[in-house]
């Protein structure tokens, strides 16, 4: 059962968040908390033994594109592969995020969402603004 179903089961209302933005300023502090919890638990370790086999099919010109990449980096094919693919799944879980709210707290949030945006000057003032691009 998945985590939705289990809180439609428990009648709380689920709502999906995805994200497409990026963190300016350096790595997301979400992110970093992902790899500090994953290199804790061995997940990333270098000292750790991979254990694991993945095998994948490829054209020729994606795995050359792929060497020269690797090559670029100082990297073996496998790590460069390992390392770009472990990035990639992170960047797709930290866009998903599911949280479930009982009746009366989803109700709020959806009030929330509806209501007129408030008054806020300089907000106006940023948005009514020209660009300096403009």
């Amino acid at each position: 059962m998945t985590i939705s179903e289990q809180l439609r089961q428990n009648n709380k209302h689920v709502l999906t968040l995805s994200t497409q933005s990026s963190y300016i300023g350096g790595e997301s502090p979400i992110r970093k908390e992902i790899s500090t919890m994953h290199t804790s638990t061995g997940e990333q370790s270098g000292s750790q033994t991979r254990n694991v086999t993945i095998n994948i099919r490829a054209k020729q010109s994606q795995r050359d594109i792929i060497d020269h990449a690797a090559e670029v980096q100082g990297k073996s094919r496998s790590e460069f592969m390992l390392e770009s693919s472990y990035q990639k799944a992170q960047d797709v879980l930290l866009e998903q995020t599911f949280f479930g709210l009982d009746e009366l707290k989803f109700k709020q949030f959806v009030a929330l969402l509806d209501a007129p945006p408030t008054q806020d000057d300089k907000l106006r003032t940023l948005l009514t603004t020209k660009a300096p691009w403009d």
